[in-house]
C-alpha cells in the first residue's frame, strides 16, 4: 500500500490547494550536478520500513532553498565532512521540510488557538474561524506520509510491537512552528489508533516510541503530549516570549527577567512527565545580538562556537549527541524492536564512536546536573506566589514527581 505523495506535480491541483488548503513539501540534500545546481531532491513518499531523520521546519521556510540550507547543518550532525557525506550517504535519509501556506493562513493564530485549546496560553478568548486553523491539511498530509502505514495495514491495526518498531524508525527534529505541526500530527495519530482498536495501554506505548527534539518552539503543551519529547528553549528568546508561548514558558521568562531565582545562568532540565523533558538556558549567544538572534536554530545544532555562550556550546553538543544516538536506535529497529534508551543514555552512550572522539568528551554527570538544577529551579518557582493581577500558571499541578531515569 503506497503512501499518498506530498509533492503535487499537477499545476492545476497545486493551484487549487494553494488557494484553499495549506500543504507541506519535503526532500533531501543531493549531489550537485549541472542539471541540479543546488543539490536538492524533492521526495514524494516514505516507505513504512524506512529509518530516517525528519526535520520539521519553522513557518518562515517556504521554498526548497530554505529547506536545503538546513539540510547542510543536519549532515554536519552526523558527519565530520558534510560535503562528502551528501555523495556517500550516512546510512539513512535526512529529510527537511518547507511549507506552502494559503494567503489567508495565519500560523501565529493557529499556534495560539492550539495553546488555548490545551489550556496552556494566557489568552482568555480564542475563536476558530476556519478549518485550516483547527486542523491544517499539512498535518494530515504529514500523518499519511510518515505514520499511517506504520501503525496499520489495509485499515487494520498491526501487532503492537510491530507498530512500535515502525514508529521508532523515525527520529524528529523540530524547530519553532515545526513543533506545532508535530503535535497536530500526534493528535491525528491518537485518534487513528483509537479507530483502529488499539487499547489505551497499547496507544501509550506506540506514542512513547515517537521521539522528537524540539528547539525554540513557542508552543509545547507541557504535560499533555504522549510522545517522547525533549523541548529546549532560551529564556532570552524574544520570539517565544512574544508569540503566546505556553504559560509555563512565559512564567520562566518573566522570572528570569525579574532575577527572582538563582539558576538563571545554569542549564535546567525539568521533568514535565515521564516522557517529556523541558530544558531551559539563560542565553544562547554572547553579548547583544539582534532582537531575535536567540531564536535561530543554528546555536542549537552547529559544531562551531559562532558566538555562543559556553553553556550553549555544551547544550549544542547535547542536542547533537542525543539526535545521533536516537538515530542509531532508529536504525537498530531494522533488526528487532529496541526500546528507546533514557535521555542520559542517549547523551552518553556510543562514546567510542569515531565522530564522538573528535568532539568534547561527554561529561558523565551533565544530564544529571541539569536535572539537579531543574529540581532546584522548580522549588524556587513554587516558593514564589504570583500576584493576583498576573496570569502565571500554577506550577503545582504541572510538574510530575516521576523518578528520573538514569
Amino acid at each position: 500500500m503506497k503512501n499518498t505523495p506530498l509533492l503535487l506535480s499537477d499545476p492545476k491541483e497545486l493551484s487549487r490547494r494553494y488557494k484553499s488548503e495549506s500543504f507541506i513539501s519535503f526532500g533531501e540534500r543531493n549531489k550537485k550536478t549541472q542539471e541540479n545546481e543546488f543539490g536538492w531532491k524533492e521526495a514524494t513518499s516514505l516507505s513504512k520500513d524506512e529509518a530516517c531523520l525528519f526535520f520539521l521546519n519553522g513557518d518562515a521556510a517556504s521554498t526548497p532553498p530554505s529547506a536545503n540550507g538546513i539540510s547542510k547543518c543536519l549532515y554536519e550532525i552526523f558527519s565530520e565532512d558534510k560535503d562528502s557525506v551528501v555523495e556517500n550517504g550516512v546510512g539513512f535519509h535526512l529529510y527537511s521540510s518547507y511549507y506552502n501556506f494559503t494567503e489567508t493562513y495565519d500560523s501565529y493564530k493557529a499556534r495560539t488557538i492550539f495553546s488555548c485549546q490545551k489550556k496552556q496560553a494566557n489568552i482568555k478568548d480564542c475563536f476558530v474561524e476556519t478549518r485550516e486553523e483547527a486542523l491544517p491539511k499539512y498535518a494530515e498530509d504529514l500523518y499519511k506520509i510518515i505514520l499511517k502505514d506504520r501503525v496499520s495495514q489495509e485499515g487494520k491495526k498491526l501487532p503492537v510491537k510491530e507498530a512500535c518498531r515502525n514508529v521508532r524508525k523515525v527520529t524528529f527534529l523540530l524547530y519553532c512552528h515545526g513543533t506545532y505541526a508535530f503535535l497536530k500530527m500526534e493528535e491525528i495519530l491518537e485518534n487513528n489508533l483509537k479507530e483502529l482498536g488499539y487499547s489505551t495501554k497499547e496507544r501509550e506505548l506506540i506514542e512513547k516510541n515517537l521521539f522528537a527534539v524540539s528547539c525554540a518552539s513557542p508552543v509545547v503543551p507541557q504535560g499533555i503530549t504522549k510522545t517522547s519529547l525533549v523541548s529546549i528553549f532560551s529564556l532570552a528568546d524574544r520570539f517565544v516570549e512574544e508569540n503566546n508561548g505556553s504559560r509555563l514558558k512565559q512564567n520562566l521568562i518573566q522570572l528570569n527577567r525579574e532575577k527572582k531565582y538563582k539558576n538563571g545562568l545554569a542549564l535546567n532540565l525539568l521533568d514535565i512527565s515521564e516522557n517529556e523533558k523541558l530544558i531551559t538556558i539563560n542565553n544562547m549567544l554572547k553579548g547583544e545580538s539582534y532582537p531575535f538572534g536567540h531564536h535561530d536554530l543554528w546555536p542549537y545544532i552547529r559544531r562551531e562556537p559562532l558566538g555562543r555562550t559556553s553553556e550553549a556550546q555544551d547544550l549544542s553538543l547535547f542536542v547533537r549527541r542525543v539526535l545521533r544516538s536516537a538515530m542509531m536506535n532508529s536504525l537498530a529497529q531494522n533488526e528487532c524492536y529496541t526500546p528507546l534508551p533514557s535521555l542520559n543514555k542517549l547523551y552518553f552512550q556510543n562514546e567510542k564512536h569515531p565522530l564522538w572522539t573528535k568532539e568534547k568528551k561527554a561529561e558523565s554527570r551533565f544530564v544529571i546536573v541539569m536535572k539537579k538544577n531543574g529540581d532546584e529551579l522548580k522549588q524556587e518557582m513554587l516558593a514564589i506566589s504570583p500576584s493576583p493581577s498576573d496570569e502565571r500558571i500554577d506550577l503545582k499541578h504541572k510538574f510530575s514527581e516521576v523518578a528520573y531515569a538514569r
